[in-house]
């Protein structure tokens, strides 16, 4: 086999891995999509509970109208802080994951590096 034709029979028979590449990659689409999706996965499960229990959601409207449709700032805050902690928490498990992967495939080579020939 030539070259190309080689180290494409190379990956297609996991003997080489594109992984720590697409990984990388993988990281920062992740970085860059984890808030968004965790922002929709908040208003998904509020919608789930308004659905489930419309009694307390009822509650909850009646409460936020006399309020005068606004929310205290303190009430905001902390949203917006549970929110931003939610946030580097997710980050910080999605960025330990893809590092335990890196490793992972550091290691691999390492050993197959180190392997004697034959």
């Amino acid at each position: 086999m030539n070259g190309a034709g080689q180290a494409l029979w190379d990956l297609l028979s996991f003997r080489t891995f594109v992984s720590p590449t697409v990984l990388i990659a993988m990281y920062w689409f992740g970085a860059l999509v984890m808030p968004v999706a965790l922002w929709l996965l908040a208003r998904h499960f509020a919608k789930r509970f308004a659905a489930r229990f419309p009694d307390a959601a009822g509650r909850v409207q009646e409460g936020v109208r006399e309020l005068h449709g606004s929310v205290p700032l303190r009430y905001r805050r902390r949203f917006w802080a549970l929110l931003a902690v939610a946030i580097l928490m997710a980050e910080l498990a999605w960025r330990m994951t893809i590092e335990v992967m890196l490793a992972y495939f550091q290691m691999r080579d390492a050993l197959l590096a180190a392997q004697p020939p034959g």
